[in-house]
């Protein structure tokens, strides 16, 4: 089988199992909502994990890359180093959400909540590196589903009156129980993964700062979207949601397969460049018709989800209109995705933060030229105007650092 071939397979088959965990995590949000509706309890729950998911989120962008990239050379990242780094983002989420909770909460409510909630940052990166490793080894479907476990766990729980500080332990608890099932499995087949890894902090913290940054992208919309009076940031977080799990299923699915089969190239030193124009242009495409048939049948879809109750027709036509125009990114982020991993496989680590930080200040200036005409639909089209020069940016620089790879 072709390397585009075998990358085809490896993103669909890690992208449906992705899909399939993604369905727990809404299961679970659809769960708590019913048992605590949204009120006190639930709006602290979400508060107190809010910062820990900010961080998980750039983890989840960086962790992969860096991790199949092995290169010789560098300081070695011990075990306790990467622990260490794990519970300073930890503590730096338990200082910066803290404060504000205890006071909303009480000091026995508030500390209940953030500690277990902030120290999942430490299961969560290390089962992030696990899972990259069992994917670098050819094990596709397990990385992918474990993370179904925690909110299948908490989901089962909400109803049983435990209260949501206990579901914070919880929570804590499964993530530990996905990093226990992730450990066992690469102690089986990759043990090398558990010795000092050459480099990997230094590969790492340029690709969190990256993802730290494009997961203020959303934030800085909902904040251009609260300028624009009542209802507004509903429609930007509504409208956002399908594009949302398309792109953590691409960001897995397809982030995964990029990585494996550009370190396979690299290690085997076989050109990147080809491969990588291919998977571009196949991910272009792709993104193409999904955006095609998402704006097409846009409003059914918001309709669908969402057109009961208080929600009517005009609050329809609003939502599916932001949906539209956020809809138009997912060519150019599947784009940016290649041109990223690609840029993490070489070497380029920093050029990776530098696009993204391109991007979210594009993203930033276009919000607040084009929420006024426009409103929460300008702010969706920014979005999608900041990916569109953010994945043109990534596949260039990863295109002309792979002509310029010297090769025996």
């Amino acid at each position: 089988m072709s390397a585009l071939g075998r990358l085809a397979g490896s993103a669909v088959v890690i992208g449906g199992a992705t899909l399939v965990a993604r369905t727990a995590s809404f299961a679970r949000d659809v769960a708590l909502a019913a048992a605590f509706g949204a009120g006190h309890d639930l709006d602290l729950f979400f508060a107190a994990g809010m910062v820990a998911t900010f961080i998980i989120g750039g983890l989840m962008v960086a962790v992969a890359p860096a991790t199949m990239a092995e290169a010789p050379g560098g300081r070695p990242t011990r075990a306790v180093d990467g622990l260490a780094a794990l519970v300073l983002l930890a503590v730096l989420a338990m200082l910066t959400t803290g404060p504000a909770l205890i006071l909303a909460a009480g000091p026995p409510a508030g500390a209940g909540l953030i500690v277990p909630l902030s120290l999942a940052i430490v299961p969560a990166g290390l089962g992030l590196y696990l899972a990259a490793r069992l994917t670098r080894a050819g094990w596709r479907l397990l990385p992918a589903l474990v993370p179904a476990t925690t909110p299948a766990l908490v989901g089962a729980l909400a109803f049983s009156g435990i209260g949501v500080a206990l579901l914070a332990w919880a929570t804590l608890a499964g993530l530990c129980l996905e990093l226990a099932i992730l450990a066992q499995a690469t102690w089986r087949i990759d043990r090398a993964a558990f010795q000092p890894v050459p480099g990997l902090m230094a590969r790492l913290g340029p690709l969190v700062l990256g993802g730290l940054v494009l997961g203020c992208v959303p934030l800085a919309d909902q904040v251009a979207a609260a300028s624009l009076g009542p209802g507004a940031v509903s429609e930007v977080m509504l409208g956002n949601r399908l594009v949302s799990l398309i792109g953590s299923v691409g960001l897995i699915g397809l982030g995964l397969a990029l990585s494996r089969e550009f370190a396979a190239a690299q290690a085997a030193d076989r050109p990147l460049r080809p491969l990588m124009r291919q998977a571009a242009g196949a991910a272009a495409l792709g993104g193409f018709v999904v955006a095609a048939v998402g704006i097409g049948w846009s409003r059914d879809i918001v309709a669908l989800l969402y057109q009961r109750g208080a929600f009517d027709a005009a609050q329809t036509d609003a939502v599916a209109a932001v949906q539209s125009a956020y809809l138009l990114q997912v060519p150019f982020f599947l784009v940016f995705l290649v041109g990223s991993r690609a840029l993490a496989a070489l070497g380029r680590n920093g050029q990776v933060l530098y696009v993204s930080l391109g991007m979210a200040t594009g993203n930033a200036v276009l919000n607040a030229v084009l929420a006024g005409p426009w409103g929460a639909a300008g702010i969706a089209l920014a979005t999608s105007i900041a990916f569109a020069g953010a994945g043109l940016a990534a596949i260039t620089l990863a295109d002309r650092a792979a002509r310029a790879e010297p090769r025996p």
